[in-house]
């Protein structure tokens, strides 16, 4: 079920928002 999302979904950990701020420094919002 694609509903039923990990609990890393939800809640992301820190090193994974860092790995997306570096890929989409949008996404961190840097800019």
């Amino acid at each position: 079920e694609e509903q039923r999302h990990p609990p890393l979904a939800e809640e992301p950990a820190p090193q994974m928002l860092a790995r997306i701020s570096r890929q989409d420094p949008r996404l961190s919002g840097e800019r």
